[in-house]
């Protein structure tokens, strides 16, 4: 194995890895001292915090121990675990394009469980893939024992990492075959979620500001509103609204011709962030209070609308525990366990600010 620097695995990884295979192979035995962090420098040629990492990365993965004043040393029981073992793992962001909170705390989500299993995590986004020569190094040259991936994921992405054979768990994302490991939000409960606490706040005339159908989270989503409000009311199709680029500016647009419609509404139920903030600002461009005029309630994570004056009721999903369970499925699937659960979904909670209106 070859060291360098021209490659996107880091150098220190690259070190740690040539000395555990030979400590896997014999060539170091239990009790040897391995080379001091200096010998490493002038050996590889690289920095000495290069040879501390890899050092460091040898001992959290019990292959090494150090003796104060002394080196780092073979342990004396290294790990049983198959040489091609790399003890790490990636997440892959495919097409980024939702707001980077929650992108943040699947990160946090994804690390927290690396470090407790004692893995390393590499990080990389995926953008306009079409062919197999786009995918990472770190795919490529399998430095990775496996990836979570999340974004907007498209087939081709995923007939990729099958023709591959490594192994992966979906945040978020529903394939057709329904063969993947997949960890998702429970969109069409969490639908249900924000249209029962506008019922319970007497509203009946309420609107939907919807995503395209097309992707599972506002298809589910549309599910659950179409349930909830079948139960108490007839859904009034003239108050949905489909924004294909579920952005901003379009649900903005689409907030205006509701309230300039002969239908009045009393409540908006809103499928994402960022046409959350849309509706809030067609509201005020109409010289409407939020809740005195209409209540809001939007789906996602977003600091900034918390923080709104009035604050925006949200239901928001866990992008955390999401990441923390798709990161141990993953490491299930990496040890060869048997009766993994394929679907694993997780609801949203009710976070309340002050943008809906008691109207019973």
């Amino acid at each position: 194995m070859l060291i360098s620097s021209k490659v996107a695995t880091p150098l220190y990884y690259q070190v740690k890895e040539k000395l555990k295979k030979k400590i896997q192979q014999g060539k170091f035995m239990p009790g040897a001292r391995l080379n001091s962090e200096y010998e490493l420098m002038k050996q590889y040629n690289f920095s000495r915090n290069t040879a501390r990492q890899a050092l460091t990365a040898l001992v959290n993965e019990g292959y090494a121990f150090r003796v104060h004043g002394k080196g780092t040393f073979v342990t004396l029981d290294v790990p049983d675990q198959p040489e091609n073992r790399k003890n790490s793992i990636g997440f892959i962001l495919c097409n980024r394009k939702f707001d980077l909170p929650v992108y943040a705390e699947t990160l946090r989500g994804i690390d927290s469980v690396a470090r407790q299993n004692r893995k390393h995590l590499f990080f990389t986004e995926l953008e306009n893939f079409t062919t197999k020569h786009q995918l990472p190094l770190m795919i490529t040259d399998r430095a990775v024992d496996g990836v979570v991936i999340t974004g907007l994921v498209s087939q081709q992405i995923l007939d990729t990492f099958d023709e591959i054979k490594l192994p992966y768990v979906l945040i978020g994302v529903m394939p057709p075959d329904g063969r993947k490991y997949i960890v998702i939000a429970d969109h069409r409960s969490d639908a249900v979620l924000g249209i029962e606490h506008l019922l319970q706040h007497g509203h009946r005339e309420i609107a939907f500001i919807n995503g395209k159908s097309s992707y599972l989270q506002y298809r589910e989503l549309e599910r659950g509103v179409t349930q909830s409000l079948k139960q108490a009311v007839a859904l009034e199709h003239s108050f949905v609204r489909h924004c294909e680029s579920f952005s901003e500016q379009e649900a903005f647009e689409a907030m205006l011709q509701l309230l300039k419609g002969q239908n009045p509404v009393s409540a908006v139920f809103v499928a994402n962030p960022d046409m959350t903030r849309g509706v809030v600002k067609a509201i005020e461009r109409m010289r409407l209070n939020i809740p005195e005029d209409i209540s809001v309630i939007g789906y996602g994570n977003s600091d900034d609308l918390k923080r709104h004056n009035p604050s925006i009721t949200l239901i928001e999903p866990k992008p955390f525990e999401l990441a923390s369970l798709a990161t141990g499925i993953l490491q299930q699937v990496i040890d060869g366990e048997k009766d993994i659960p394929k679907t694993v979904m997780l609801e949203a909670t009710l976070a309340k600010g002050d943008s809906v209106k008691n109207i019973t």
